[in-house]
């Protein structure tokens, strides 16, 4: 019963106000960003995972499209654990994004 209250605590938060306050960002100005999506659909959601990943690489551009520095990518054979799938592209990311941030 822990699990689920876990679980239902988590979407009250992505679902709630939280998700209503991200949602009303409407840029990000200058600052550097790395979006990456996976490029596998994520089995767990079954018949419609091809459907779902269309729909998580469309809004993770309109994330990416927030900022002016921005990048997206989708790491073609990832899975919805891209950072075990693709560690060295990641680390890479977040160190090119500190770099950028630091000489602005």
């Amino acid at each position: 019963s822990a699990f689920f209250r876990m679980i239902a605590s988590e979407h009250r938060e992505m679902f709630g106000e939280s998700a209503r306050l991200a949602g009303g960002i409407t840029t990000f100005g200058d600052i550097p960003l790395v979006v990456m999506a996976a490029g596998k659909a994520n089995p767990a959601f079954g018949p419609i995972a091809e459907e779902y990943q269309k729909y998580w690489i469309e809004q993770s551009r309109a994330v990416a499209g927030k900022s002016t520095r921005a990048k997206f990518a989708i790491v073609k054979d990832s899975s919805h654990y891209l950072y075990l799938d693709a560690p060295e592209l990641v680390a890479e990311s977040i160190l090119s994004v500190v770099s950028e941030a630091r000489a602005k």
